[in-house]
């Protein structure tokens, strides 16, 4: 039902083993992180702890509450839609746009001066 992982502390900057501390996870997020880990040779806890370390990264770069249920919620509808987180994005990124908390440029993959700036190497013309 319940499985030990052990997580690093300490805001999670440590790699000293003494600083570890043992958390109780669910049956079903222990088996997620030891699949998902596999992949990147991680363990479990490990996986986690990567885990724990996005959600904080996101969580200071302002994730709202709102923005995380619509994620967990287009995590299960990805699967039949592949089309659903994008969609979901761009209506975040429009309502951000819309309330003023986002520029233009924001949206863009590259800025303006980096687009101005660009030099095509070895191109077919």
């Amino acid at each position: 039902m319940w499985q030990i992982a052990t997580l690093m502390s300490v805001g999670f900057v440590s790699n000293d083993p003494a600083m570890s501390k043992s958390l109780r996870i669910s049956d079903p997020l222990f088996e997620a992180a030891t699949v998902a880990g596999e992949t990147l040779s991680r363990s479990a806890a490990q996986q986690v702890e990567h885990w724990a370390r996005l959600g904080h990264a996101l969580e200071k770069r302002g994730l709202t509450v709102e923005a995380t249920v619509e994620l967990l919620q287009n995590l299960n509808a990805s699967a039949s839609d592949p089309w659903a987180d994008k969609r979901a994005r761009q209506r975040r990124d429009l309502a951000r746009l819309d309330a003023g908390l986002a520029k233009q440029d924001d949206m863009a993959w590259f800025t303006t001066d980096m687009a101005r700036n660009a030099k095509i190497l070895n191109g077919p013309y």
